[in-house]
């Protein structure tokens, strides 16, 4: 035996290997008491909760919007596949289950790396220290960070079970994309939930943390599917899946359904979307985007897409009218521009007499027919377009940029797009050694390699295709429930990706004639009344000479008719007669802010701002019977473990409690001492009237009293009768266009400003109300002749014709008909003579005298100049 020892000592190699020994593991234990005191509590493990997006959803639970750069749905244990699990076994730490946290030979590797270079260029870390890493630790590689992960790892152990710890793993981790955790990773690549995956699509995703930017299918398909493989046939060599299983999974193609926010939602409403974002921030700050909360709004998604689709038809539908404006681009590439409400970019390839062929991006080439260009007339200016088109050629030329509609929605555009692209990858794809697992070493250059796919390049009859552009102007609708507030639908413009400025919430603008209705219920409340007669003559203040829309006179008019054939002048007269200061008074009961209203006659005209959704306030008030209603969006809200933190409350109409409060006082009247009416209104323009019996045959007496009452503003009367002139706008007056719907529950006003540099139709059912806009974000002219009953009108009917479509007809049924009838007695009387001449209101805007109050009718053409003058705003 060899001595260990010269004259009784000890060989110094020895003694210093003894000492190196005994001090690494007190050095070890030194490095552990400096490091314990600034380890975090394993315990907030168990109740930490992962960033998971602020998600929006509509009222019939669809998801609609979500929020936060970081998309993460946490799963528990149980709801992961046991195959997803070996499939990250078999990628990250196959010994998972039996180690204790830390893998010696990775940590040695690690070890060596820092203390060579300072920084550490490999990994090492089990699936345990990854956890410590990922919840806790920077992700910068040192000694120092690399020697806490280790304690860390190693208290992990000590206070959770394997599974806990897994779970934590699987939906921290980083897997590209934007996806936290793997449920977001599944459905941010291929659109399905765990339990739907097949193995090839969880080895894809488990091959991800590794590298989340090399091998991620998106960025680089080819080394994607090379990780995949490899993770495959090391389930295999584990004993994870069966031979048939490798076979089945080892050539499946790549099989990607990426997308971004709102293709992975049930249905994309940005607006609304937006909307609770910037509340939700307001109330709770920027982290809760990251939070997990989920909002449900008021808005049922099918009358939202209807709102959409009826914005982008009616705004489309104006922008041909004017002409074509020729291609977007010649010079910059197709790849730059995408899609548009469906509206697909193509660039032109060949021009034949009566036809031409585009290309799509994609490389698919589409032939659009003479039948669906015809109409580009060449646009000149607003007011003019050129003469109809003969060929192909004077429309676009080779390289345009211009846009094309499919005759299908874009949803069924992409899938067949889709389809052709899958089926052409299986065509032209073949992956090596099909029948044979490949020879696995821990160099992944042996893996299995899957070859691009071949750009499709042939003919795709499957779609008609129709030469379009995408609107100059812009065009807003919003609709609300006028009975609580509950929103029903915005659409803030024509696309929000071009431009998310929300119209139907920021955008001020003139109303025009739709804020004659809210001053001639002013007039109502002091005295007119429907048949009240009014002069629609020349008027002249100071140097403002105000005019008709027609240029015309129609001389003594009776209210109703007035409003319903818009007559500027009579409502000039009705304001000169309640007074400027009361009706400003009036229009700020209804939501229309008084710093925006103009203290002098043109508000009589619109020259006010006001926003679309105060107009659809104030609108409601005449659906409601006259009660003030508030615009509301939001109706619950919930953490991400579903406890409801927020219940909306609205205010809502009663109309039922002030006549249940008359029934415990028998003699208890209506405001004209009358017991209530019903009544209605005949196509022939009489009225006739039943007794109600709405509160008459065994319905319970008590008052309501778990919700807010709204704020009566108006009379019963006057609503009734508000109601009723504004059905006459679309029977008999401006909106008459709308008389297509065939129903006769529904009345509105049309609204143009000067120049016609917005557009509006405001209208309501008793059970919805929408305001339409259009007009430029810039004012400018529409163009001659595009009214509100032109350009918005469109919009509104086609979203009420839907929306409305399961709803039976439902009118007022309650007013003061004793009123009514004796002023339809009068008015019959009143076409027999004559109608009284009274004298000229005074020269005061606020005078209101009883003269005023049966007829406004004055002796000459010009009417003293008041007391402040007026410039005109037209």
């Amino acid at each position: 035996m060899k001595k260990l020892s010269c004259a009784g000592r000890i060989h110094p190699f020895f003694a210093l290997f003894l000492v190196l020994l005994m001090a690494l593991p007190i050095g070890f234990y030194g490095l552990y008491l400096f490091v314990a005191p600034s380890l975090p509590d394993i315990a907030q493990l168990k109740t930490a909760s992962a960033a998971i997006p602020l998600q929006v959803y509509s009222k019939d639970n669809k998801l609609v919007g979500e929020f936060g750069e970081k998309i993460s749905y946490p799963v528990s244990y149980e709801e992961i596949p046991p195959l997803m699990v070996n499939s990250f076994l078999a990628a990250e730490d196959s010994s998972f289950f039996t180690h204790n946290g830390i893998s010696l030979k990775g940590l040695g590797r690690a070890v060596t790396e820092a203390l060579q270079s300072g920084r550490g260029q490999s990994g090492g870390s089990t699936i345990t220290m990854q956890v410590a890493k990922n919840y806790y630790l920077s992700p910068e590689r040192t000694l120092k960070r690399k020697l806490t992960e280790i304690f860390l790892a190693r208290k992990i152990e000590q206070n959770l079970n394997k599974k806990e710890i897994f779970t934590l793993y699987v939906n921290k981790i980083f897997l590209g994309q934007h996806a936290y955790g793997i449920a977001a990773a599944a459905k941010v690549y291929y659109q399905k939930p765990l339990k739907d995956l097949t193995i090839a699509e969880m080895a894809m995703i488990a091959g991800l943390p590794k590298a989340p930017t090399k091998y991620n299918p998106v960025n680089d398909p080819e080394r994607a599917i090379e990780r995949r493989n490899w993770i495959i046939g090391r389930m295999l060599q584990l004993g994870f899946i069966t031979q048939a299983q490798y076979h089945e999974n080892i050539n499946a193609p790549l099989n990607l359904h990426f997308s971004y926010n709102t293709n992975r939602l049930d249905v994309s409403m940005p607006y609304i979307s937006e909307m609770v974002r910037d509340v939700m921030v307001r109330e709770f700050g920027e982290d809760v985007l990251n939070s997990g909360y989920r909002v449900y709004t008021t808005i049922p998604s099918d009358r939202q897409q209807m709102a959409v689709d009826a914005v982008h038809k009616g705004l489309e539908a104006y922008d041909l009218r004017h002409g074509w404006r020729g291609a977007e681009s010649t010079t910059k590439p197709l790849s730059t521009f995408y899609v548009i409400n469906n509206l697909w970019p193509a660039q032109v390839t060949k021009v034949s007499a009566r036809s031409f062929d585009a290309v799509l991006e994609n490389g698919l080439t589409v032939t659009v027919p003479w039948s669906e260009m015809s109409w580009a007339r060449s646009y000149h200016s607003t007011n003019s377009v050129g003469g109809a088109p003969q060929k192909a050629s004077e429309i676009v030329h080779e390289k345009d940029i211009i846009r094309l509609r499919p005759d299908m929605n874009e949803d069924q555009v992409r899938e067949i797009l889709s389809a052709k692209a899958q089926q052409a990858s299986q065509n032209t794809n073949k992956i090596d050694n099909q029948n044979s697992p490949p020879q696995l070493t821990q160099n992944e250059s042996d893996a299995v390699v899957t070859k691009k796919p071949l750009a499709i390049k042939s003919k795709w009859t499957d779609i008609n295709w129709a030469l379009t552009q995408i609107p100059a102007a812009e065009a807003q609708l919003v609709s609300l429930d006028p009975n609580d507030g509950a929103i029903q639908a915005v659409v803030g413009g024509y696309d929000f990706a071009r431009s998310n400025f929300n119209r139907s919430m920021q955008g001020w603008r003139q109303p025009g004639s739709n804020i004659k209705p809210f001053i001639y219920s002013l007039a109502l409340e002091r005295g007119f009344t429907p048949y009240s007669i009014i002069n629609d003559a020349p008027l002249q203040v100071g140097k403002w000479r105000p005019q008709n829309s027609d240029g015309k006179f129609m001389g003594p008019i009776t209210l109703r008719r007035a409003l319903y054939l818009s007559r500027n002048l009579v409502s000039i007269r009705l304001l000169q007669a309640v007074g400027i200061s009361k009706a400003v008074d009036h229009l700020s009961h209804f939501g229309f802010m008084e710093n925006q209203l103009p203290k002098n006659l043109a508000l009589a005209l619109g020259a006010a701002q006001v926003l679309p959704i105060q107009l659809a306030t104030g609108y409601a008030t005449f659906a409601n019977g006259g009660y003030r209603i508030q615009p509301y969006f939001i109706q619950r809200v919930e953490n991400y473990r579903g406890d409801v933190l927020f219940t909306a409350n609205p205010i809502r109409v009663c109309r039922e409690c002030d006549a249940l409060a008359n029934q415990t006082d028998p003699s208890a009247t209506d405001e004209n001492g009358e017991q209530p009416i019903q009544v209605n209104s005949n196509p022939d323009g009489s009225i006739s009237s039943t007794a109600s019996t709405d509160l008459s045959e065994g319905k319970a007496s008590t008052l309501p009293v778990d919700y807010p009452k709204a704020e009566r503003i108006l009379s019963a009367k006057t609503a009734f009768n508000m109601a009723n002139i504004l059905r006459d706008v679309i029977q008999h007056g401006t909106g008459y266009a709308a008389m297509k719907l065939g129903r006769n529950d529904i009345g509105g006003k049309t609204g143009t400003t000067n120049d016609a540099k917005d557009a509006w139709f405001s209208g309501f059912s008793p059970s919805l109300v929408a305001v339409a806009w259009v007009g430029f974000d810039q004012p400018r002219t529409l163009g001659r002749k595009e009214f509100g009953g032109v350009a918005a009108l469109p919009i509104w009917s086609e979203y009420m014709g839907k929306a409305l479509a399961d709803t039976p007809e439902n009118w007022l049924k309650q007013g003061d008909a004793k009123q009514d009838l004796a002023t339809a007695s009068a008015a019959q009387k009143s076409r027999k003579s004559k109608p009284k001449i009274l004298t000229e209101t005074s020269s005061k805007t606020d005078a209101t005298t009883e003269d005023s109050i049966e007829a406004i009718i004055p002796k000459s053409s010009v009417s003293p100049t008041p007391s402040t003058a007026l410039e005109s705003p037209f």
